[in-house]
């Protein structure tokens, strides 16, 4: 049984490296920011914001980022239009919390992560 090959004439390997290491990215931020809330977030304002968030994206944004990656790696149609909606997740996310951090290395954590997220 022959399966459908997707409608591409373009390889995808850098945009799946690149989506990878918008994950891995994602992953490190929001872990730091629940390890060491109190050098990732310097106040509380900033703390009670973006620690709920930071647990959404471990638990929710991570699971949809890594599943809509393996489709898009196996070739799958779902994964193929699923994934720039997983990375605009994360860049919308992202978008928060550079615009609400002080300039410390957590904000340009963020910063990359948006910036890679738009690339892909």
């Amino acid at each position: 049984m022959n399966t459908p090959r997707l409608p591409l004439t373009r390889d995808l390997a850098l945009a799946s490296r690149l989506a990878l290491l918008v994950t891995i990215l994602m992953t490190l931020a929001s872990l730091g920011g629940l390890l060491f809330p109190m050098a990732s977030y310097p106040n509380d304002d900033l703390r009670q914001s973006f620690l709920a968030n930071d647990v959404v994206n471990l638990v929710i944004g991570l699971p949809i980022l890594l599943g809509m990656l393996w489709l898009f790696r196996r070739g799958n149609l779902f994964g193929l239009l699923g994934l720039p909606g997983a990375l605009f997740y994360v860049a919308y996310n992202s978008i928060a919390y550079a615009a609400a951090m002080p300039l410390t290395l957590p904000f340009f954590a963020h910063l990359v992560v948006r910036l890679q997220s738009n690339l892909t």
